[in-house]
């Protein structure tokens, strides 16, 4: 009995504790019920694109029963949802695209912004155009042709920080003019130059009345950039075609490169090879005998002649074919010079052949013998020297319009050539001299059968 007594107290203590123990437990068990509810719900609440009613589920455990809860309806949002579109997506990301042509080394980066609220809803492009130099700079864009002229352009200009819309209407800087202020309408510009690099910014309204479009697609656009910041003429200029939407780009020549192409080439047989070869039979006349010498002078002279000719014509032509301005001094004199050495070279070819008479051996020259060798000699030299420096800037010029040439050293293989004609002239003369020395009697013919 006593120890049945003694035991009470434990027993007690054990009864206790499982009634405890079971009303912790389900306490527990409604509490996960119900935040399974709570989860399921929060779920329902959060798919608002997915209205799909939850899955009708039970309580995992048998004891106490649980009631399958369905997950209440997604209730829609207040604001519609819009559908997306796949190119509307590709407009918003921003493109980088380098450029090619006399424009390599830059980029132009560009967004196109549909419904722009800060035009007013209408649609815009911001670009960014980015220069490896520190000058002015300018983006411009046409009708398609990839020309200067008719195009519109925005020119940022670093000395006064403008960022401003141009019309152009000639190639000449006084056909560049800024628009009217009521067409100035470009968003948040920007213009910086640092470290050697020029950076400008714009927004443009794709569509306004009186300016070229920009469409959302293909376009042909220019861009260019000057020696320094003074807006003159430009350094680089080339034209690109670019799809904004697709992120295309690809130069567009308005240069009439195998027009020239031909015009450097008769330039340089003429004056870089038949010409000097033409004066070097002259001074070389002692070792060709018998009248050889005034032979190959005159024919070579005659091929100056024609090669000049040709080399004129493909310039006019594509002068016509670029329109551009015909014997101009700016923004190289080479045109003008080049007209120059065209008329002096008529002059110099008729005069060589209705020369005045040649005087036969023993007889006195005449005053207007004596004359015309004179001109005649001085204004060959000095077309070879006006010819010369029209052949070096040429070859500058062509190579910066069509810098896939800039590779070959043009210069360096027409100087080495016209070096060695030379250097054979002096050293042939110099022989000659030495030669007439020992032969008083060999200089006794006439040396001015020219």
């Amino acid at each position: 009995m006593k120890s049945i007594v003694n035991l009470l107290p434990t027993s007690f203590l054990v009864l206790t504790f499982l009634a405890v123990a079971n009303g912790q437990w389900g306490n527990n068990n409604n509490n996960n019920n119900n935040g399974w509810q709570n989860n399921n719900n929060g779920w329902a609440q959060q798919a608002t694109f997915a209205p799909t009613t939850v899955p009708t589920t039970t309580s995992p455990t048998a004891s106490p029963t649980v009631s399958p809860t369905p997950s209440p309806t997604a209730k829609p949002t207040n604001a519609p949802v819009e559908p997306i579109v796949l190119d509307q997506v590709a407009l918003l990301a921003a493109t980088t695209i380098p450029l090619g042509g006399q424009l390599d080394g830059t980029e132009l980066e560009y967004i196109v912004n549909t419904a722009d609220a800060r035009a007013g809803g209408q649609d815009t492009v911001t670009m960014t155009y980015t220069i490896p130099k520190e000058s002015w700079i300018a983006v411009g864009f046409t009708n398609g042709n990839g020309q200067m002229v008719g195009a519109d352009a925005v020119i940022g200009l670093p000395d006064s920080g403008e960022v401003l819309k141009y019309s152009m209407s000639s190639k000449l800087l006084q056909g560049v003019v800024p628009m009217p202020q009521n067409q100035q309408t470009l968003i948040e510009t920007s213009l910086v130059q640092d470290g050697g690099i020029t950076r400008m910014t714009f927004t443009k309204i794709l569509n306004e009345a009186g300016e070229v479009p920009i469409a959302i697609g293909a376009n042909t656009f220019i861009a260019a950039y000057g020696f320094d910041n003074e807006l003159f003429i430009h350094e680089r200029r080339d034209s690109f075609a670019v799809d904004l939407v697709a992120g295309e780009v690809e130069v567009v020549e308005t240069r009439k490169k195998a027009l020239w192409k031909a015009h450097g080439i008769c330039a340089a047989l003429a004056w870089g090879y038949a010409s000097p070869m033409a004066i070097g039979a002259a001074v070389l006349r002692y070792w060709l005998p018998d009248g050889m010498w005034f032979k190959i002078h005159q024919a070579l002279n005659m091929s100056v002649a024609v090669l000049t000719v040709l080399a004129f014509g493909f310039a006019v032509a594509a002068i016509n074919a670029e329109g551009l301005s015909h014997f101009s001094a700016s923004p190289s004199p080479h045109r003008l010079v080049g007209l120059v050495v065209f008329l002096l070279l008529i002059a110099q070819t008729v005069g060589g052949i209705f020369r005045p008479h040649t005087p036969e051996k023993g007889e006195t020259k005449t005053t207007t013998r004596s004359a015309w060798e004179i001109g005649h000699r001085v204004l060959g030299i000095s077309l070879l020297l006006m010819a010369w420096y029209q052949i070096a800037s040429g070859v500058k010029i062509y190579q910066t319009l069509f810098v896939e040439s800039a590779g070959t050293n043009l210069l360096g293989i027409l100087w080495g050539s016209i070096g060695a004609i030379v250097g054979i002239v002096v050293v042939g003369r110099i022989f000659a001299y030495l030669a007439e020395k020992k032969e008083p009697e060999a200089s006794e013919s006439p040396v001015s059968e020219v």
